[in-house]
């Protein structure tokens, strides 16, 4: 869900009929204030929701949350937290640098996503419209439409 820009509690509320994994896929987040979008998927995302859904036998328009933990319930952004702290330190053992890094989901996903540019086709306009105002890459520079 990397390419959508999403918030970790967008990601965690989704529902297997939020998702649309056929041409164009796309995702309609909830975000805060009620506020919900719809954001394009790459291919390659929609083809591991596609394995994931049918791994676990999900019905196109369940109301049944699309990722869950080990008990089976919604995953909450603490676990989250969780599974990135537990794959930061196994891949610390190969990847040293990563010893120095401070990494949360929200860097991970929304900050990484909006300052490298690959937000849904990768367009600056899709960079804006899916933040709803400017961004800040890390020089500290606005993109523009």
């Amino acid at each position: 869900m990397f390419n959508t820009g999403a918030r970790v509690q967008e990601i965690v509320v989704l529902n297997v009929a939020d998702l649309r994994l056929d041409a164009p896929a796309q995702v309609r987040l909830h975000g805060k204030g009620r506020k919900e979008r719809v954001c394009p998927l790459w291919p390659q995302t929609a083809d591991l929701l596609r394995a994931l859904l049918a791994e676990r036998g999900r019905e196109p328009q369940s109301d049944e949350p699309v990722f869950r933990n080990h008990r089976g319930m919604r995953l909450t952004r603490f676990g989250v937290r969780y599974l990135l702290r537990k794959y930061c330190a196994r891949a610390q053992a190969t990847v040293p640098a990563l010893r120095t890094k401070r990494l949360h989901p929200h860097s991970v996903g929304r900050h990484a996503m909006h300052s490298s540019g690959l937000c849904g086709v990768g367009s600056r306009f899709a960079l804006k419209y899916l933040s709803k105002r400017g961004l800040r890459d890390l020089t500290g520079s606005r993109y523009s439409a």
